[in-house]
């Protein structure tokens, strides 16, 4: 039988000169992907979950002082890994009372990451990079009321000490003060609800829920600029009307829309305020695992000296997209038993847990590893048989002796 293998998918990134560590959301696990050669090295499994845990760290990756630190989706801790001393360190959430902590996002300022949870009524969090203390920041708490929610890619930092924060399921928009703890700027743009937010340095751009437009906001003067859509292609009919864009990379020259329910990634024309041109993937690209159908094809990426790396949820590439050519292409993130040791322990358990979460290859064949869980089965009744046997045999002796 060949290796069980299976593919990637990338939550929180952290790059380190031409290395990108990420945190695999399929499973429990770091991994390292090296940009100049294309290669995939496991770096860590931590101890705060079980092996198959997914979706552990989403929105936050930071480098520091040769160390890793992944902020927490379905976990309730910062996770920590040294790189030079290739240890984990597991830093509790104090007083958070629902469980896990889903992170919205992350700001680093000064020596401080700040971090504001989905939940954003229940408190926002300061991490200290030199004392490695997490506290509540109980003024900048005091500023949301308790059924304030924010979900992920809301969160936009200018650079200078204000944090941007768009109101999940609603159209207000506040701007925070770090320094001074107070909200500087609120502002209702009617009719827009947003699904992500981006900047570009100078404007706001908001990607909304239920429409294939998209809108620059200038919040200085108050403008708003509406780029349409005219042809927008859905990947299946069943998502047509749902949330089409993702994310926006601003490049020298053009800017890429990353689509989530649309059928590709598309293309916004400044001049003609439209949005379309879209990039064909790659020969051999399609979507996989179906805990991943609702996720957005691409959602995270970064850009290295003339390419721009697009890391996959859920489709089943990396792909490259090359800034002067305007050529892309793609690589499957498939790692196997021989990089993961505990890779079979993981299939086996979404093979037989109560949701059957397995993509058509990850195996030699599907056939093949129904097999090898089968035969452990039957090995397993067979010592359970013997050791009913030895007692039934032990008790029969026993009458005989009497």
């Amino acid at each position: 039988m060949k290796d069980v293998k299976t593919h990637l998918k990338v939550g929180s990134i952290c790059q380190i000169e031409n290395r990108i560590y990420f945190f695999n959301i399929a499973f429990n696990g770091i991994f390292c992907l090296d940009i100049e050669d294309m290669t995939i090295h496991f770096v860590h499994k931590f101890s705060i979950r079980e092996s198959n845990a997914g979706r552990l760290s989403l929105n936050g990756g930071v480098a520091y002082n040769n160390a890793i630190y992944f902020f927490p989706n379905d976990a309730n801790a910062i996770m920590k890994y040294d790189l030079i001393k290739k240890q984990e360190q597991i830093i509790p959430f104090p007083d958070y009372d629902t469980g896990f902590v889903n992170i919205s996002g992350i700001v680093k300022w000064k020596n401080d990451i700040y971090i504001f949870p989905h939940e954003l009524g229940k408190g926002v969090y300061v991490f200290n990079l030199h004392s490695q203390q997490i506290k509540k920041d109980k003024e900048l708490s005091s500023l949301f009321e308790p059924d304030f929610f924010c979900s992920g890619n809301l969160i936009i930092y200018d650079n200078k000490d204000c944090v941007l924060i768009g109101r999940y399921g609603g159209s207000t928009f506040i701007n925070v003060n770090l320094d001074t703890k107070q909200i500087v700027f609120s502002k209702t743009l009617e009719g827009i609800k947003p699904f992500s937010m981006c900047f570009d340095g100078n404007h706001y751009w908001i990607l909304p829920v239920e429409s294939t437009n998209i809108y620059e906001w200038d919040m200085e003067n108050d403008t708003l600029q509406v780029y349409t859509n005219e042809s927008a292609e859905w990947r299946d009919r069943k998502y047509a009307g749902q949330i089409p864009y993702v994310k926006l990379i601003f490049l020298e020259d053009e800017i890429l829309v990353l689509n989530l329910f649309l059928k590709n990634i598309l293309r916004i024309d400044k001049n003609r305020k439209t949005i379309g041109n879209p990039i064909e993937y790659p020969k051999g690209f399609r979507l996989v695992d179906n805990r991943f159908l609702g996720w957005p094809v691409h959602a995270k990426y970064s850009i290295y000296k003339d390419k721009v790396l697009l890391y996959p949820q859920a489709g089943n590439m990396l792909l490259v997209y090359d800034k002067s050519t305007k050529h892309i292409f793609g690589w499957e993130l498939l790692v196997s038993e021989k990089e993961v040791f505990y890779l079979y322990e993981v299939m086996k358990e979404n093979l037989t847990g109560k949701e059957t979460c397995i993509e058509s290859d990850d195996f030699g064949t599907l056939d093949d590893f129904i097999n090898i869980v089968e035969e452990d089965d039957r090995k397993s009744r067979i010592r359970e048989n013997k050791g009913i046997g030895h007692v039934v045999w032990n008790s029969l002796k026993a009458d005989k002796s009497e």
